[in-house]
């Protein structure tokens, strides 16, 4: 091979050489600068969208402070109104007070009604309380009563055995049921014999007949009266007298004209 072409064959690598390191450079720049145009646009996006929100920060604050402003000029302005019309009462309370002002009236009236409606309480309570009490008298009254007295031997100083007065009379009493039914209720014993109109009294209080003697036995007055017949055939009477008394001697210590039937 000859030098001349040697010589044009290393021109021809250094020129190829040469044009690619140009072409690479250039490819390179370009990039880089395309980076940067990158970087400046996003970096001034960002700073625009700082921008904005310092601004919207800015404009947020702003109208926080206008708000409460605002509800301060409205509580002040509250407060004033509130102070007027607290001043406004009060110079209608001092106007109104040689009157009959409404709230006065108002609490005047209601303290009326609750009076009246204690009192109309009272009242009714009051006249309950009368009519019951007019109710059991008038029971009391109306209802059939009689009283009773148990006594023992004259000797033994004609001792009280058994008494009760205002005893309830039954329908169809006599004096031999009036006499058991009080001594059950008072736990005192009472013996008998017979039933119905023929009705003998044996024992009352522990005390028997012939416990005195052979003429000892049980006689009953009513009203200071000796009936002289069987204490279960005398009907008892609304207000009567019932007396059980104890002889020694068929009736002669207690003036009964008639001994025979108790």
């Amino acid at each position: 091979m000859s030098k001349k072409r040697i010589v044009a064959l290393v021109l021809s690598l250094v020129v190829i050489f040469g044009l690619g390191f140009a072409g690479y450079k250039t490819l390179h720049q370009s990039a880089a600068t395309n980076a940067d145009n990158t970087y400046t646009t996003t970096q001034k996006k960002a700073d625009k969208s700082s921008s904005s929100s310092a601004s919207s920060s800015a404009a947020s604050s702003s109208e926080q402070k206008a708000a409460a402003q605002s509800e301060s000029t409205g509580t002040k302005s509250t407060s004033g109104n509130t102070t007027a019309d607290s001043a406004s009462n009060e110079s209608i309370s001092k106007l109104g007070s040689g009157k009959s002002g409404t709230t006065t009236g108002t609490k005047s009236n209601g303290s009326t009604q609750t009076t009246g409606s204690k009192s109309a309480a009272t009242t009714n309570t009051t006249a309950k309380t009368h009519r019951s009490a007019s109710a059991a008298t008038a029971t009391a009254s109306h209802r059939a009563v009689c009283s009773i007295v148990v006594r023992g031997p004259i000797k033994e100083g004609n001792k009280v055995l058994m008494s009760q007065s205002n005893v309830t009379i039954h329908s169809g009493d006599k004096v031999s049921t009036v006499l058991t039914r009080v001594a059950k209720a008072k736990h005192i014993a009472v013996a008998y014999q017979g039933t119905g109109n023929s009705v003998y009294i044996r024992g009352i209080a522990g005390l028997f007949e012939f416990d005195k003697g052979s003429g000892s036995g049980w006689l009953y007055e009513v009203n200071n009266k000796f009936p002289g017949y069987s204490a279960g055939k005398y009907k008892v009477k609304n207000g009567d007298k019932i007396q059980w008394v104890y002889t020694a001697n068929l009736g002669k210590d207690r003036h009964a004209p008639v001994s025979g039937q108790r």
